[in-house]
């Protein structure tokens, strides 16, 4: 993407039908993936502080709130940019500027404030004729940003109809993960290249060696050179440190204690584990909630259920299969289970640094006499799956699950949330409700018998957790078995093997459907 090579576009009330066609156009009708660089000019109320940096999340949604509600837009640059092919000469990049209607900030940059009252293009119409009719929700699009958080929570500001935002924070995020599910804010991605940066735009221009065109507080110039930042920061960044950063708004980045709190899987401290229980449970759940919006979003998943035995599945026949899983969970014994979960980004980094344990009662919580049993403080089902579904792990392509041998656990879980109707008669139904639940799947013992890089060691080794850990070479306490490993281990181990084995050129094939 070259930035001598763009061409600007100033858009008026008396042009912006013509202009809005355009771009319209331009979006509509694009053969490959399109990256949209948005920048803002705006002033917050008198009553709010610019300058003020809030210190913990909540406060950071309240003053971001406030000061979106109190202020207005005074202008929008866009630059539109596609991706380019291999041998295909680059194109132009578009930048339009919008002028919404009079405000009284941004005077000392240049801005002729009696023609944007006079010929500034209306909130409203920039809203109804082009902004609601971006391609928001679509993944194949890339939004990019500068320092985002008041770019989007304006932008949000403006396509509600009732022109405020969410009233609570998680809905904010869920919002913005929904609406820009590809969004990058170029402030957070300049700490790849510069640990603990911080500063305007200039700064990371300058690391990249990308000039500005145009003046500075003009939104058409801050959002090309924020896309050319983007395109330059881009080649220097590993894709993981790139995927870790997706989503993340600058402003809320640097404070949230999920991140802050995040440690490696590698860490040699020992992980903390948190037992949810019923009195907990509330409290962890928005811990929870806030890991995949900040692409906390490949989650370990180990479950343990007392007293009963997983079959083998080795069978040739998956209609056999299944119908030995819906065997054996006829056959349980006890009536509490267990599940581990971890999540983590795609560096490895667990949120928060701990993993939660979960313990499910599926009988009756209360003795022949009436009186509370210890299955009282289990966490509540309905609850579990509620917080699943908010929190984006289920239904969500974007979200990974990983298990080992893990047929058996996702069966009883759904036969959990089923409860107290069975599971599907018919392998198919089944099949079709996993695949709804949990779209990006993985299990690790399947991985092992599709690749053909893996060499176990043990003759007949059945690809158990421990066996695959140790033929991909991840370091295993030499006395460790498969009976003396937890749930707890296993999870971080699941990933350990994981990060190893989704290298592999076979990876692309183990899926489950």
């Amino acid at each position: 993407m070259a930035v001598s090579d763009v061409a600007f576009q100033s858009v008026w009330r008396s042009n912006c039908a013509a202009e809005f066609s355009v771009i319209l156009n331009r979006v509509r009708r694009r053969p490959r993936r399109l990256y949209i660089s948005v920048d803002q000019e705006f002033c917050g109320g008198a009553s709010v502080n610019p300058l003020h940096w809030p210190q913990d999340p909540e406060n950071w949604y309240d003053y971001l709130s406030t000061f979106v509600h109190a202020g207005d837009v005074l202008q929008i640059g866009l630059a539109l940019a596609l991706e380019q092919p291999p041998g295909v000469p680059p194109e132009p990049v578009m930048a339009r500027s919008y002028h919404p209607d009079t405000i009284t900030f941004l005077l000392g940059h240049g801005h002729d404030l009696t023609r944007h009252k006079n010929e500034g293009v209306l909130p409203e119409l920039a809203c109804a004729a082009l902004l609601r009719e971006l391609p928001f929700g679509d993944p194949s699009v890339t939004w990019i940003w500068y320092h985002g958080d008041k770019d989007v929570a304006f932008l949000f500001k403006l396509l509600q109809r009732s022109g405020r935002l969410p009233p609570e924070r998680h809905s904010f995020l869920q919002l913005v993960h929904d609406k820009l599910p590809s969004l990058y804010d170029v402030k957070v991605m300049a700490q790849v290249v510069q640990s603990g940066y911080k500063g305007g735009l200039r700064r990371p221009a300058g690391m990249v060696r990308v000039e500005r065109i145009g003046n500075a507080h003009q939104a058409s110039s801050d959002a090309i050179l924020t896309m050319a930042c983007f395109s330059e920061l881009c080649k220097r960044c590993v894709h993981a440190k790139l995927l870790c950063r997706r989503g993340l708004l600058s402003g809320l980045e640097q404070i949230h204690p999920a991140v802050l709190n995040a440690r490696s899987i590698d860490d040699k401290r020992q992980h903390m584990v948190v037992e949810v229980k019923s009195w907990n449970f509330d409290d962890e759940a928005r811990r929870i909630t806030e890991l995949v919006p900040n692409n906390f979003s490949t989650i370990m998943c180990d479950v343990t259920l007392p007293g009963l035995s997983s079959p083998s599945l080795l069978t040739s026949d998956a209609r056999r299969e299944y119908e030995l899983v819906k065997g054996a969970l006829t056959q349980r014994v006890e009536d509490i289970g267990e599940v581990i979960l971890g999540f983590a980004n795609a560096e490895g980094l667990l949120g928060w640094g701990c993993l939660w344990k979960f313990s499910f009662d599926l009988g009756d919580a209360f003795s022949e006499d009436g009186m509370p049993t210890l299955k009282q403080q289990c966490a509540p089902a309905s609850k579990f799956w509620a917080l699943m579904a908010a929190c984006g792990a289920l239904h969500h392509p974007g979200t990974m699950w990983l298990s080992c041998h893990g047929g058996y656990g996702f069966a009883w879980m759904i036969n959990f949330f089923l409860s107290p109707l069975p599971l599907p008669k018919k392998l198919d139904d089944y099949v079709q409700m996993r695949a709804a639940l949990w779209p990006s799947l993985y299990d690790v013992a399947l991985i092992a018998h599709w690749c053909a890089d893996v060499q176990f060691r043990a003759p007949g080794c059945k690809g158990k957790l421990l066996d695959l850990a140790r033929s991909l070479t991840v370091p295993v306490a030499e006395d460790l078995t498969s009976s003396s490993i937890d749930g707890v281990d296993r999870a971080l181990l699941l990933l350990k093997c994981f990060r190893k084995v989704s290298a592999l050129p076979e990876f692309s094939c183990v899926q489950w459907p």
